[in-house]
């Protein structure tokens, strides 16, 4: 059996996150009349800011104070030298409203925490990681001692420039979340139920860092992480990832399982089937597909059809003609037609040059 690291062979809690850890929990324990249930914003907890023993620290009042009730910009994390920063936060902090313009992934490494949003109170459990679109404004809490989160920062232009990473283009549910992230984005969460996955959860206890000195491979051993770790998601969870936002009519709906039921059954789907087996209408499937990925249910099909295509005519010898009835077409005329509009080429031009530019 493959054996992972633990946390406690990769990463040792820093005294600085104990000390303050046991400022946060006393602070809790002698304010127990305060409503911690309900988030607020920085200006409400000025006595536990004034008392706080680690307002000397540069890097800890950048993150910690002054940018509260704000947007916390890209900039926070220059002063780590870095474009990826993870960190685990204390428990019994106060559970502060705040913005980002950078992207935040939250982890749960061990025991359960609650998510406090526009769209009401989420509780997360260990193994689920969220990913925190632009300008959501949230709040986080953990009262409690067995909870360990993992927050991972990322600059805007690195988050898209490792997700957009070639390995993922052709993908629908990659379209999907590129979709949503880019324009649904402010009170937009996306949630993975990762459970116990041992490579996952290693992964990012990599990123935590086990010192305070920066080395010129750092932010490329942390990317590379980001990388891998996005590929595990879209790879194992993308299908049963959670989308929540803003919309309360929507957020019940699925999206991901509807465009997951169709990259899995492409040949012999049709919209009428589609929406009964997930219980809508037709027209509710056409709106929620072209709310959620800017296409329309035809769109989505042949995207789906003309990726498995291409794959066909690039890896085996199949004909041009038992590819289109592979694919979902019942006319060649029409598989060539479609093929051409999305690649330039007809399936025969297309294949012949493969074999020109090897």
């Amino acid at each position: 059996m493959e054996k992972y690291l633990t946390f406690d062979e990769i990463f040792t809690i820093p005294d600085m996150l104990i000390e303050e850890t046991a400022y946060c929990k006393e602070y809790y324990y002698s304010h127990t009349d305060e409503d911690w249930s309900t988030p607020k914003v920085a200006a409400d907890y000025d006595d536990f800011f004034k008392k706080s023993p680690f307002g000397k620290d540069e890097a800890w009042q950048k993150m910690r104070m002054d940018y509260y009730d704000n947007y916390m910009a890209d900039d926070v994390l220059d002063a780590y030298h870095t474009n990826v920063y993870a960190m685990i936060p204390p428990n019994y902090f106060p559970a502060l409203w705040h913005y980002h313009t950078y992207f935040e992934l939250v982890y749960v490494l061990s025991g359960t925490a609650t998510n406090y949003s526009a769209n009401g109170t989420l509780e997360l459990h260990e193994g689920d990681l969220m990913i925190l679109g632009l300008g959501s404004k949230h709040a986080i809490s953990s009262y409690n001692d067995d909870c360990i989160l993992v927050n991972i920062m990322v600059k805007n232009a690195t988050f898209w420039e490792i997700f957009s990473d070639n390995t993922y283009e052709n993908d629908i549910l990659y379209n999907f979340f590129t979709n949503v992230l880019t324009h649904y984005v402010e009170d937009t969460f996306i949630l993975f139920h990762t459970r116990d996955d041992a490579l996952l959860r290693s992964l990012i206890i990599s990123l935590l860092e086990k010192d305070q000195f920066y080395h010129k491979y750092s932010d490329l051993e942390r990317e590379s992480a980001i990388s891998l770790l996005f590929s595990r998601l879209m790879n194992k969870y993308a299908s049963t990832s959670e989308l929540i936002n803003n919309d309360s009519t929507e957020k019940n709906y699925d999206i991901t399982m509807i465009l997951s039921y169709m990259q899995q059954h492409y040949k012999d789907i049709s919209l009428p089937a589609l929406s009964q087996f997930f219980g809508y209408s037709e027209r509710q499937t056409r709106r929620l597909l072209l709310k959620f990925t800017g296409k329309g249910y035809q769109e989505n099909l042949d995207f789906i059809r003309m990726k498995e295509a291409k794959n066909l005519l690039q890896n085996t010898n199949v004909s041009i003609e038992e590819i289109a009835g592979e694919v979902g077409f019942s006319s060649v005329y029409s598989f060539r037609k479609n093929f051409k509009h999305y690649y330039g080429l007809t399936p025969s031009n297309y294949r012949k040059s493969l074999f020109v530019s090897k």
